[in-house]
């Protein structure tokens, strides 16, 4: 597992990394979570509202082709350590739904812009698309923990729970 640079300028560190599965388990009958571990501090490089892009495997019954985009659900505790919330609908999705434990996947990011919170806010107000489902997983990112900028998973029991431990 290694990380590869794209560019030394402000994008630096956008990198391409091989993922260890450490965690996949079916949250309900349309969503799985996926926990990643990678040989690179990918925890403390990704900022809330930020994405990536990842490389679905290619199985006997789905070739899929391009990369998808998934926004990240949290990062960390552990600094090599990432996590996506997806609904399991198409030929990437269906893919990547059958990658076992200790499997790997590649994914290139953080990619996206982010926000900061700043220490004069009094409140915050959130926003939620009630048709959103999994692209609600950008907002988890950040809105756990808005001030350390990373956490761990946000829980909105009424989303799609229940959530994985």
């Amino acid at each position: 597992m290694s990380a590869t640079l794209c560019s030394p300028d402000r994008t630096a560190t956008v990198a391409s990394y091989r993922c260890r599965v450490v965690e996949h388990s079916w949250v309900n009958q349309r969503y799985k979570y996926i926990r990643l571990e990678a040989d690179a501090p990918i925890a403390g490089k990704t900022k809330p509202g930020q994405f990536y892009q990842l490389k679905c495997p290619t199985t006997e019954t789905e070739q899929p082709f391009l990369l998808r985009p998934m926004s990240v659900y949290g990062a960390g505790p552990e600094d090599g350590r990432i996590e996506f919330l997806y609904n399991v609908t198409g030929v990437g999705t269906r893919a990547m739904a059958s990658l076992p434990v200790d499997g790997h996947m590649e994914i290139v990011g953080p990619l996206g812009n982010t926000f900061t919170f700043s220490p004069d806010f009094r409140r915050i107000l959130v926003v939620a698309d009630p048709g959103g489902g999994a692209r609600r997983g950008s907002g988890h990112h950040g809105a756990a923990d808005p001030a350390s900028r990373r956490s761990r998973r946000g829980h909105h029991r009424g989303d799609v729970g229940p959530y994985p431990r």
